[in-house]
């Protein structure tokens, strides 16, 4: 193609004023650090000259409504193969690092990312995006070449290669280079916060807080971890390997790791691992691999997932969610002590899911909500990569993986490539997870319709609740044994299947709830006649879901609501879990100690998310029952039915706009008072 304007990226100028689209994005998440700062602690860049290669200044502008994107018309039209050399001088003013945590700090630190002007890409069109918090420049590989003049009682790191390094009496000058860069990292700080360690493959340099451990314990942890890397993601083409705390914050491990150091329930040395391997992954990936990071972002997020997953399950396969607090008396009698550390990624995407807020993971990432951009997408991307490793296994997935990076390390790619890799590697149809899974928030949900055995054989019917045609696992029990594991396809409303009876006692669908089905309660078929098809058991207290069990919670109560009952004394009996579900309810039998009488109260909720419209979210029933005294020997009863209606733009779940129609009918009825007619 022929072009008569290039694209530049200045992200240090979406920092100028308080209309740029991050100065939006912070106002959208209501954050007020940026609009009441003041002007000094925001950044700009002023550039001073812009020439061609013939000295010649070049015309350019901001885009209005994108600052941070400057439009270079060029004199002379850039032919196919050839190049054009542009000078740009400019004075570049640093933000405070309290708005995204680079930037200069209160120390007069210098935290520094995108902090230089860039060419956007142009690959039949121009990919320029503004910055809204979100690290996802989309830069070419660049050779960088860089001499930085700073005072003396100041330390420089970054990824690159120090060429030569020469000081005076005030300061020092250091000239870095680096071949086949996109973005690269300037940490300028007054005191070593960096430690180097070296090992077999490349050199990590970290400021990650290390939980205090000993030195050598960071060079095992760091080898061991680089090996991994090396072994899962190929060699890595840098001799620096950079990771920052700043990072490290911005994508954090979310749970228990993130309470105080007196009741942290992890080893300081898996807390600091697990730590350094999600962002050492995320940065091999970033650097190796050169993706659309805002469209085609899944990728990149999904393989680190399923990697720190796989990391997990070759060392610490046995830790668990909660770590040593499931060992405490009381503590490991509740179904959150029996789940593993990787059962968090498709807890937290539920979380989502359940809500009828998660999104597509092809959906651009400025469009996701917060918590979906920070946890339940990548989460969803990740523990969906394992789902189409054990579904097409014989390591057909990882060996896949390795060759799409050998074949496109540095190399300008995309899922597409990857997706075209893996339909050549296997003859299973993998349709459902390159359109449903990705490309659409359709849940996941199969049930059993019915089972029967007619003489030798196991006739059952499976119903595909949601409509979404993915492959779903039969597992086959002979008591507490499995004794078969199958995967069931093209399952679009109903279909029936048979096996021989043999042993089998019990089916079950998708028991290693790899696949993350929206609701797993309904997944289990006795074929013995029993009186319950899964056990009920009871839980003092709240707990997480269990599926294999009907789950009755029971809280002590003890209240006084009136003169007139008194102390009622009773409890409540419910069936809300941690995450939600569509039917839950609450009975609360009470005996009044004053009216001498039995009383309480009932409430049945039952919430119905609606897929197919698009902006009725969700429609709400509700039911609200109580029996108590409102004089001596007398009683009221109160029945409350209620349905509400609950609106927003399902195409903008970022939008804060919420729409509520409520219907309410109160019935009250009351003991006559036949003393006070």
């Amino acid at each position: 193609d022929t072009l008569y304007t290039i694209y530049l990226n200045d992200w240090i100028n979406s920092y100028a004023t308080k209309k740029t689209p991050l100065a939006k994005r912070f106002t959208s998440e209501f954050s007020t650090k940026f609009r009441f700062a003041k002007n000094e602690q925001r950044g700009f860049t002023v550039i001073t000259s812009l020439k061609d290669h013939q000295n010649s200044e070049l015309n350019f502008t901001r885009l209005e409504r994108q600052m941070d994107i400057i439009k270079v018309e060029l004199l002379d039209p850039l032919a196919p193969d050839q190049s054009y050399k542009i000078t740009i001088n400019y004075i570049v003013q640093v933000p405070s690092n309290s708005f995204t945590r680079y930037g200069v700090t209160n120390n007069r630190d210098f935290k520094l990312k995108y902090w230089y002007i860039t060419p956007a890409i142009y690959n039949g069109k121009w990919h320029y995006y503004s910055n809204k918090n979100l690290d996802d420049m989309f830069i070419p590989k660049s050779t960088l070449n860089f001499e930085i003049e700073y005072p003396r009682n100041y330390l420089l790191n970054s990824e690159l290669d120090i060429l030569n390094l020469t000081q005076n009496r005030v300061n020092q000058v250091m000239t870095l280079y680096g071949e086949n860069r996109s973005d690269t990292k300037l940490f300028l700080t007054r005191l070593p916060f960096f430690k180097h360690v070296e090992t077999d493959y490349f050199t990590v340099v970290s400021n990650i807080e290390d939980e205090g451990l000993q030195g050598i314990d960071k060079a095992l942890i760091t080898d061991k971890i680089a090996k991994f890397l090396n072994d899962n993601l190929g060699v890595y083409p840098h001799d620096k390997l950079m990771l920052t705390d700043v990072e490290y914050r911005k994508d954090q491990i979310y749970g228990l790791n993130q309470l105080p150091d007196f009741i942290r329930p992890f080893p300081g040395n898996f807390q600091y691992e697990i730590k350094l391997l999600k962002t050492a992954l995320h940065n091999y990936l970033e650097n190796v691999l050169h993706i659309n990071p805002r469209e085609d972002y899944w990728l990149l997020d999904g393989l680190q997932v399923y990697f720190m997953m796989k990391y997990v399950e070759e060392n610490y396969k046995d830790i668990k969610l909660i770590g040593t607090l499931a060992n405490i008396w009381g503590i490991k009698s509740f179904h959150i002590a029996d789940l593993k550390f990787n059962d968090q990624y498709d807890f937290l995407y539920m979380n989502m899911a359940r809500s009828n807020l998660d999104q597509p993971l092809t959906m651009q990432k400025d469009s996701l909500l917060k918590f979906n951009k920070n946890i339940a997408s990548k989460y969803k991307a990740g523990i969906g990569l394992k789902y189409l490793d054990d579904y097409i296994n014989e390591d057909v997935l990882e060996n896949t993986i390795k060759q799409f990076i050998s074949e496109n390390k540095q190399k300008l790619t995309s899922p597409k490539k990857f997706e075209s890799l893996l339909r050549s590697k296997t003859k299973k149809d993998l349709d459902w997870f390159f359109t449903s899974y990705l490309t659409t928030n359709n849940k996941i949900d199969y049930k059993f319709k019915e089972a029967k055995v007619v003489n030798d054989t196991i006739i059952f019917t499976i119903k595909n609740k949601r409509k979404n045609n993915v492959p779903i696992t039969l597992y086959t029990f002979n008591k507490d044994s499995v004794t078969s594991k199958l995967w069931l396809n093209n399952i679009n409303d109903e279909a029936t299947f048979m096996l021989p009876k043999k042993d089998t006692e019990r089916l079950v669908l998708n028991y290693e709830e790899i696949i993350p089905e929206i609701n797993q309660r309904n997944n289990t078929k006795n074929l013995n006649p029993s009186l319950f098809n899964k056990p009920i058991q009871f839980r003092i207290f709240k707990d997480v879901e269990d599926p294999y069990y009907s789950q009755i919670f029971l809280m002590p109560l003890v209240e006084y609501r009136n003169i007139y009952d008194g102390i009622r004394l009773g409890g409540k009996f419910y069936n809300k879990t941690v995450l939600k579900k569509p039917l839950t309810y609450r009975i609360s039998p009470q005996y009044a100690t004053k009216s001498k009488s039995l009383t309480g109260s009932a409430v049945f909720e039952y919430q119905q998310y609606i897929d197919n419209s698009e902006r009725l979210h969700k429609i709400y029933y509700g039911m609200i029952a109580s029996y108590s005294s409102y004089a001596e020997n007398l009683f009221v009863t109160k029945f409350t039915p209620t349905i509400s209606f609950h609106l927003r733009d399902k195409s903008n779940l970022r939008s804060n706009l919420r729409e509520f129609l409520n219907f309410r009918y109160i019935d009250i009825f009351r003991d006559e008072d036949v003393l006070n007619v």
